[in-house]
């Protein structure tokens, strides 16, 4: 028994076909017994079976035992669907599986199995950019119609996708609010971030369901540098004073920016004897202002293995996608409270230290010497 799995019916249907097209080809069909793309199903001639499955339906992949297994572009099915119904299934037979897909950048479940391939003689990793096919490719990553389609994508400032659909990148998810986000550049030992520090701070977002707390700190020079995070579910009032106090007693903090929209979570550390100050609470500036300190070279740093979730969140935090009736220039409000954590802290700095300007909501303010100005009238460009 095998299973082509893809995140609708539709997507295993095209594995499904290769498959028989393959089977075809090699022996003639000789092995076929049956295909019925209606019923998602191959019989083979010994007995074999294999099955379209989609990860929608998941209730149908319950009861059986697996030898094989195919994940027919991957990255859009959820991690639940391997780790819950066809690992098992495969133990019973000590069966295989494959996962075929294009990145859709780090941070998810599919770069996750690739890190896991890493030095384990169990598992195998290969990545095919488009012009290593030399049929379809003959010039290589020269071929004109690669170059004339890298230029396309180049003058719709969409770079990133083609380095993710045609050369299998990893590095690049086209959409990331912050597209300069690269951990080579930004994630570094803990006490080269600690280092040149003139302040820290806690910046605090008091989500409904999720607590993102984190310790920054800004340099003389206007850099940023996050050192420890906090970052839990169903956190209730008490824990979460308890939990900023903690980091503020454990890195010497005395002051924070804290979530304005739960202004009595601000007040109970107030009345606690850590100065918490409103946050500045405008999205487009925020992001600008964070966007700006990842396009310096040491604006943001962010310490090696202490701020897993931070790293994450900046990993997936996406765009909404616009429509054909309506450009959206907002992102998505999901997975985004260590997000909100660190515009607060940054643009509630940048608002005592510097002026900006932000297009298309036109805010202003100004502030002390050694500020920044960030113009731009489309957020969406995201050529930071």
């Amino acid at each position: 028994m095998y299973w082509v799995i893809g995140e609708t019916f539709g997507t295993a249907e095209i594995a499904l076909d290769a498959c028989h097209a393959q089977i075809m080809r090699v022996m003639s069909g000789r092995l076929i017994k049956r295909y019925s793309r209606s019923d998602h199903r191959i019989e083979l001639v010994g007995g074999g079976v294999i099955e379209g499955k989609s990860a929608d339906h998941p209730e149908g992949m319950l009861g059986r035992g697996l030898h094989g297994a195919i994940f027919e572009e991957a990255p859009a099915t959820q991690s639940r669907i391997w780790y819950q119904y066809v690992q098992p299934a495969l133990a019973d037979h000590h069966g295989w599986a494959l996962f075929v897909g294009s990145p859709r950048g780090r941070g998810n479940w599919f770069h996750e199995l690739r890190e896991e391939s890493k030095g384990d003689p169990a598992w195998s990793f290969r990545c095919s950019p488009s012009w290593e096919n030399g049929t379809v490719f003959p010039g290589g990553p020269s071929d004109p119609w690669l170059v004339a389609a890298r230029e396309r994508y180049l003058r719709a400032g969409m770079l990133p996708l083609y380095e993710q659909e045609y050369g299998g990148s990893f590095a690049h998810l086209q959409g990331r609010v912050w597209a300069a986000w690269d951990p080579e550049r930004h994630v570094k030992p803990l006490d080269e971030c600690k280092a040149g520090v003139a302040e820290w701070r806690i910046a605090a977002d008091w989500g409904l369901r999720t607590t993102a707390l984190l310790v920054i700190g800004r340099t003389e020079a206007g850099g940023y540098r996050v050192v420890d995070e906090v970052y839990r579910h169903g956190m209730l009032p008490d824990a979460r004073r308890a939990e900023a106090l903690r980091l503020a007693k454990t890195h010497g903090i005395r002051r924070g920016w804290g979530d304005p929209a739960d202004p009595t979570s601000n007040e109970m550390l107030n009345e606690a004897g850590l100065a918490v100050s409103p946050a500045f609470n405008d999205v487009d500036a925020g992001i600008l202002a964070v966007a700006g300190k990842f396009g310096e070279d040491g604006g943001i740093k962010i310490a090696d293995g202490a701020c897993p979730n931070l790293c994450r969140e900046i990993e997936n935090w996406t765009w909404r996608e616009s429509t054909a009736s309506r450009e959206i220039q907002e992102p998505v409000k999901k997975d985004d409270h260590a997000c909100d954590a660190l515009r607060y802290g940054v643009a509630s700095w940048e608002r005592l230290y510097g002026e900006q300007t932000v297009s298309p909501t036109r805010v202003q303010y100004g502030g002390g010497q050694r500020g920044r100005v960030y113009r731009g009238a489309a957020l969406r460009s995201r050529s930071y």
